[in-house]
Parts: C-alpha cells; sequence; structure tokens
C-alpha cells in the first residue's frame, strides 16, 4: 500500500516540509508496523501545460494553450470537451498520460477541473507534485482496520512524534444522523427506503441522498494525489468517493438515484442463477453466499468488493444516493476470491471495519464535494440501519501491568501514551479504566493484554532489560517421537520405501478426478483456495496423486506418508494421526503376501507381539480402490488397526496411468502405533538342544484363511515354535483349492528330539488339517 507524507500532514498540526523522514521511517518500523520503502516525490511540471478544447471534428481535438498563446491539434477519440493536461516535447505536444506520474498505465489522463483564471500556470500551485511516497507492507497492518487510511497513519505518526492530530470534526460536514434498527421507510427527507435483509453479512448501512448535482471534472489536487498512490482519477465524484477510502479509511460507492428501481435499497444474499454486470463490464453469476446491495427488483453492487456498471455516476447524473456500510469480513473475502476480483474495497472490508466510520464518511464526502466546488444539495441527512455498537471497556491495574512488562512504570505517562492514541483513560486508586475507541475495538484491541502491548510499543520493546524465562520441565512420555522415528527408519531403509509429505488439505480436482467423495468432510470457512476447501479423511488420495506425478519415471514405486487425517465424529472434524503407503509396479504385479509381511514386521520393530496380529478378509464398505476379493483387515488383541488390500482393477483406468500396472495400498491406525504399550521384551534362552524341521505340503480350500490354517497347526502342539510359509501356488484348472507348504520349526528346552516325537507332531498336525477340509501331498 502506498501512502502520501503531505496527504497524511493534512491531518497533523505540522508542515510535513519539516519533518525527518529518516526518523518517522525508524520509529513507524519500531513501533507499529512495516514501512517497506520510502522515496521522494518530485515532478517537474515545467513540461506539462492545460489545453481548453475549442473544438472535435471527428478524432482531432483543437486545444487551445493559454499560458503558450498558441492552439494545437491531437488525436483523441473519447474527447469531448473540457480542460485536458498536456505534455510538451520540443515543439510537439501530446497527451499526459498515467505513466507520466508513475502510473502503469499509457492511457491519457481525464479532462481536469480548471479556473480559466488558473489556466496560465497557477493551476500548479494546486498539483501535488512535491512529496514523499512511503509503501507499506499490507500483511504487517492486516490486524489494524484503522491503518488503512491515511487518517490512521497520521494517527499513529503523531502520538510518537507528539503532533497533535487536528480534530475529525475539522474534516467533516455537519450533518444530522437518525438511526434505525433494521430498516427505514422512504420519506420526504429521505427518498430511498433501506432494508437490512441479510444482518449476518451487514450490521450498518447508512445512506445519504443528495439532489442537484453538477459533476465536474477531476479536481485537481485530488487527482495528482491519487495519481501520485497509484490510484486512477475519473471525474469529480469518482475521484471524491476514492479519495475518502484513502483519507478516511472507509470504502463507499455513490448510485446514480435514478436508476434505482422503486427508489428502494435491500441488503440482502443474492438468489440462486442471478447476473450482474460490474464496473470494467464483467459480467458475473452469483450465488446464494454472495451478499449485494439491490433496488426492489436486481442486484446494484457486489458488497464490499465492486460497483455495479448501471448504477454508477456519470457525468449527466443530478441525484446521488451514497452508501458507507459494514460488512462481515468473511462474507466479503470469500466472494472476492470466489469471482477473482479482489479490490482496494475489499481489502479493507476483509480486515473488519468500524462501524462508526459509515456516518463520519457521509459526513467526509459532503466536506470533499465543498472542498471541490461541486454542486449539491443534501437531501434530509444521514441515514444509519443497523444495531447501535456498545462501547468497550477495559479495566486493568497498574501491578498487572508493571508484571507484564517487567519493569516499573509511570503511571502519568501510561495515561499519556493511551490518549495520545485516542483512548479515553481514568484512573482510580491502582486501577486504569480504558475505553476502546471505536476504530481499534473492531478487531484489535479486546483484553488487557492489548493494551499492555500498546504500552510497551509506545515505550519501545528496547527498553525491556532481556531476561531468560524461566521453563520448568515436567517428565513426559517421549514414546509417540520415538515412534514416528522408528516408523520412518523402518519403511525407508527396511522396506526401501519414499516418504512423502502431502497437504492437509484435499485437492477437490483431484478426488473428483478418481471419483472419490467423501460422506461428511470437515470444511473450512475460510479456504485458501476453492479447490483446497476440505481437511483430508485418508492418506491415500494424496500418496495415489504422488503415483500419477511420478509413474512415468520409475516402473516401480513405493511411497508411504505418516501424516494426520480429520474425520468428522460425533458432528465434530478429530485430528487423527494414520499411516499409509502404496506398492507401485508398472506391467507387473505387486506381492500381497510381502506387503503383509512387511506390515507385520514392522509391529515386530515397534515392539509388538506379532502372533496377536490377527487378519480377515474384509466384508465391510470399503474405500473405492481395494479390491473387494483381495483386501484384509488387521487386528491386534481384538483392536482393529489397519487395511491392507491390492487396488481394484476397476479403478485405476481412474488414474489416467496408461500403462497396465499393480498396486497394493495399506493404510495403518497411527494413533494406535505411535501410543499402545508394546510388549515388554523378556529374555529368552536358546535351546541347549538342537532344533528341527518338518515341511508339509497340502491342498488347502480357498475359503480357508491361511491365518486360520497356521493358528491351528500352532495349536496342535508345545513342540512347534515357528511356522513359516514355503510356498503357494494357484492351478486355474483347480477351482476352489490351492496348494501351500509350510515348514515347521521344533524345539525343546529338556531334551533331544527323537524320531518318536516328531512323528507325534507330524499326526497331531496332520489330523489337525484335514479336520479343516486340507488334503495332504505326497
Amino acid at each position: 500500500m502506498k501512502l502520501s507524507l503531505a496527504w497524511i500532514f493534512d491531518h497533523l498540526d505540522a508542515d510535513w516540509r519539516h519533518q525527518d523522514i529518516e526518523r518517522i521511517y525508524a520509529l513507524f518500523n519500531k513501533t507499529t508496523a512495516e514501512m517497506e520503502s520510502f522515496h521522494h516525490l518530485k515532478h517537474d511540471l515545467k513540461t506539462f501545460f492545460m489545453g481548453l478544447v475549442t473544438g472535435v471534428n471527428g478524432q482531432t481535438v483543437s486545444l487551445s494553450i493559454p499560458e503558450q498563446g498558441k492552439t494545437v491539434e491531437l488525436k483523441g477519440s473519447a474527447v469531448q470537451g473540457g480542460v485536458h493536461l498536456l505534455k510538451q516535447a520540443g515543439d510537439c505536444f501530446g497527451w499526459a498520460t498515467h505513466a507520466d506520474f508513475g502510473g502503469e498505465k499509457e492511457a491519457a489522463l481525464p479532462a481536469f477541473d480548471v479556473a480559466e483564471v488558473d489556466l496560465k500556470g497557477t493551476w500548479r500551485n494546486q498539483w501535488q507534485a512535491d512529496d514523499i511516497i512511503i509503501e507499506v507492507d499490507n500483511k504487517s497492518i492486516t490486524h489494524r482496520p484503522d491503518m488503512w487510511s491515511h487518517r490512521g497513519f497520521a494517527r499513529e505518526i503523531g502520538a510518537f512524534l507528539e503532533i497533535p492530530l487536528k480534530p475529525a470534526a475539522s474534516f467533516l460536514a455537519s450533518l444530522p444522523v437518525s438511526t434505525a434498527a433494521q430498516a427505514s421507510p422512504a420519506c420526504a427527507t429521505q427518498p430511498v427506503a433501506i432494508s437490512i435483509d441479510a444482518p449476518q453479512g451487514c450490521s450498518r448501512f447508512t445512506g445519504l441522498y443528495l439532489d442537484g448535482v453538477v459533476n465536474k471534472p477531476c479536481n485537481v489536487l485530488m487527482a495528482s494525489r491519487l495519481l501520485n498512490i497509484g490510484g486512477n482519477p475519473r471525474d469529480g465524484v469518482v475521484d471524491a468517493t476514492n479519495y475518502l477510502m484513502q483519507d478516511w479509511g472507509q470504502p463507499v460507492h455513490a448510485y446514480d438515484a435514478q436508476t434505482i428501481d422503486q427508489q428502494q435499497i435491500h441488503v440482502r444474499m443474492a438468489r440462486e442463477g442471478e447476473k450482474m454486470r460490474l464496473l470494467g463490464d464483467v459480467e458475473i453469476s452469483l450465488t446464494p453466499a454472495d451478499l449485494v446491495i439491490a433496488d426492489a427488483t436486481k442486484p446494484l453492487c457486489l458488497a464490499g468488493v465492486k460497483g455495479g456498471a448501471n448504477s454508477g455516476i456519470t457525468a449527466a447524473s443530478t441525484a446521488i444516493f451514497f452508501e458507507a456500510a459494514t460488512f462481515d469480513a468473511g462474507t466479503i473475502r470469500r466472494s472476492a476470491q470466489r469471482h477473482k476480483m479482489r479490490t482496494d474495497s475489499s481489502a479493507r472490508f476483509e480486515k473488519t471495519l468500524d462501524p462508526e466510520l459509515t456516518a463520519q464518511a457521509c459526513q467526509r464526502f459532503v466536506n470533499l464535494l465543498t472542498q471541490a466546488g461541486l454542486a449539491h444539495r443534501v437531501v434530509g441527512g444521514i441515514v444509519q440501519v443497523g444495531a447501535p455498537l456498545t462501547p468497550k471497556i477495559i479495566t486493568m491495574t497498574h501491578t498487572f501491568l508493571e508484571s507484564r512488562v517487567g519493569m516499573p512504570l509511570d503511571a502519568g505517562l501510561v495515561v499519556k501514551l493511551l490518549t495520545n492514541l485516542e483512548f479515553g483513560v481514568s484512573k482510580q486508586g491502582d486501577t486504569y479504566t480504558v475505553t476502546v475507541p471505536s476504530f481499534r475495538a473492531s478487531k484489535d484491541v479486546a483484553i488487557k493484554e492489548d493494551l499492555v502491548e500498546e504500552v510497551v510499543r509506545c515505550i519501545g520493546f528496547d527498553k525491556i532489560i532481556p531476561q531468560l524465562p524461566l521453563i520448568i520441565r515436567t517428565p513426559f512420555s517421549t514414546r509417540s517421537v520415538q515412534r514416528v522415528s522408528a516408523i520412518k527408519h523402518y519403511f525407508v531403509r527396511a522396506v526401501r520405501m519414499t516418504e512423502q509429505q502431502n497437504y492437509a488439505l484435499a485437492d477437490s480436482q483431484f478426488l473428483a478426478a478418481i471419483g472419490y467423495q467423501v460422506a461428511q468432510p470437515a470444511t473450512l470457512m475460510n479456504p485458501i483456495s476453492e479447490h483446497f476447501a476440505t481437511m483430508v479423511t485418508s492418506l491415500v488420495p494424496g500418496l495415489l496423486k504422488n503415483i500419477v506425478e511420478n509413474h512415468v519415471h520409475r516402473d516401480q514405486l513405493r511411497f508411504f506418508e505418516c501424516g494426520r487425517i480429520w474425520p468428522v465424529v460425533n458432528g465434530a472434524p478429530k485430528e487423527v494421526p494414520s499411516v499409509a503407503g502404496i506398492y507401485f509396479a508398472k506391467r507387473g504385479s505387486v506381492d500381497f503376501y510381502a506387503a503383509k509381511d512387511d506390515v507385520i514386521n514392522l509391529l515386530r520393530e515397534l515392539g509388538f507381539a506379532a502372533e496377536q496380529a490377527v487378519w480377515s478378509k474384509a466384508t465391510d464398505a470399503l474405500a473405492l480402490w481395494y479390491h473387494p476379493f483381495q483386501t484384509a483387515h488387521l487386528t491386534y488383541q481384538g483392536q482393529y488397526i489397519g487395511v491392507l488390500g491390492k487396488v481394484n482393477p476397476a479403478f485405476v483406468p481412474r488414474l489416467s496411468i496408461d500403462t497396465a500396472c499393480d498396486m497394493a495400498i495399506f493404510e495403518l491406525d497411527g494413533e494406535f502405533l505411535q501410543a499402545a504399550p508394546a510388549m515388554v521384551p523378556r529374555h529368552q534362552p536358546l535351546s541347549r538342544f538342537q532344533d528341527t524341521y518338518i515341511d508339509l505340503s497340502m491342498l488347502v480350500p480357498l475359503a480357508l484363511p491361511a491365518a486360520q490354517l497356521v493358528a491351528a497347526m500352532r495349536a496342535a502342539s508345545g513342540l512347534i515354535t515357528t511356522i513359516e510359509q514355503v510356498d503357494c501356488f494357484e492351478n486355474s484348472s483347480w477351482h476352489d483349492v490351492r496348494a501351500l507348504t509350510y515348514r515347521l520349526w521344533l524345539s525343546s528346552h529338556e531334551r533331544t528330539l527323537e524320531k518318536h516325537d516328531i512323528d507325534v507332531v507330524w499326526n497331531e498336525v496332520t489330523e489337525t488339517v484335514k479336520g479343516l477340509g486340507a488334503q495332504l501331498r505326497v
């Protein structure tokens, strides 16, 4: 944001030319916000002249230059008459443009309102050709809506320079103000009826009716100041509205009163399917989430963002309905983002403006019209619709203030500093009673700690003696931190997977492409983008997107992520740790059982008893990427902790991968992995006697889960210590069975196992598997 130092000092009782800009720059950055830079602006107006249009013939414009006593002809299709600024280069003249005064546009400047006596050169005395332009980092004042104006900066600069701020009354026309709670009917003194039909979007709407208006070209001082800070002057009335916003901080809009149907103004939410054309000839389609200013039949303005093309002031306008309002910051920001139309107006409304500014803006507007010599007549007075503002009063003790600052403070100084910032302060005993001015109460100052900050920043943070804080450390469990580290190390080093870190916000475009829709997503009230408005409920879509973006570079990919998801539980979003991974193979297959072993080995790595982990066929509703017949649920000691499955072949084409591929996907309960107590490791001495093993091959029904088979064999004999799957084979001609081979390790801590012992185990195991429907293979 750009500001003019000369303009700022209009509000201070001092001459800006006698100020040390380096000191102002240093003090402002130290106490208030960040001034990025400043530069001395000085336009040499010797080569610029005012020309009076004496005739227009097609695209040829004849202009008289009284200062030089000559007439020139220039090309100008849009010029109808009036006084225009020309620039001289040698013996040639041309139209003065925005670019000549630091603007980005090469377009010619509009006509100016210059008296005949000033055409010979004294108009230069009205032009702000000498100034200091300050550039401020907008992000540093987002919490200070009062600072989005020249008066706001004047108040702040005057406070730390101890220069009196001129009273607001000296800038405002004296006009009566009438108030109404929600609606104001039309009457003789206020021809336009006002109604707030959407109080959630508009807390205050103020209107002023003027007739007998005679619009004029641009006022020289206003136009030059607007040019100096990057504005675009247009004509007398429009410039007054833009000047007012930059001067007082309140965005406003002036309507041609003749365009208001049935002389009714309704502040309402837009209707589905409504359209309107904005200034700049841009047509938009409105939604019920957009706030509009409408008449009896149509929207006139996208509230807080931009005015309508068919209701604005023109040179022929003779009656004005002037509007100043206070809108909900979130509603305005969402509309500006939705229609990709962020303006100077919306940037201010997004900061939560002071409702008391609206009546002052009407008074300031009339004052500016008078200063610019624009004829007008105020009909009735100002009508203010909306709930009255309750003053915000904060009590704070001097003891509390000193305890927070950490140093003794003079009570008189505290009162002086706050008073300079226009806080109302009274002190009785040890207690301050502070009335917060409305321009600081809308967003910035709400609690006594905010008052402490005001005092400290004015005194100077450098005055506080730094002290190391006293930190009391109490023991706490580091299990979750260690577990996360162990999980990542295991997947990276043992499984050779690559870690991914995706956004916590779901990419709605990608989700739509794969056909994934969350039933109850956690939705942001103020999203950073229309495509990132909900929190993720699964890490898998992000990993799938990673596969899509990287599959062209590798035939095999292994990705995992340790992150958080936000499912909605009992109507409220809950943040839950999660671990997910994908095995991807191009022109090949992924071994489901190898992925299964990786998950079991992870449990072992974390200290869990792997034998207590049970896999079962997934029978309930699955995410659309899982194969309905090749997916298993994992439970540990009866608690569900995750799912592992092959990818559904019908789902793969949605990823737009143009090569045949296969995937295995797992999702694990990160909260369980991080926090659940692991098995306490105990020393198990090795047997002094040699282990032995037997191999068992069999045909097993496809309906018999392998986990059930292994559990049954393990229970058949206490001598069995380990069971390993050696082979698995399926034949298309075998319709209901598959071949499995297991190696059973036998051990005893008491004696060497003999053939008789092994035969007993063999018989017990074979009888067990036969009972489950298996057939031994010889």
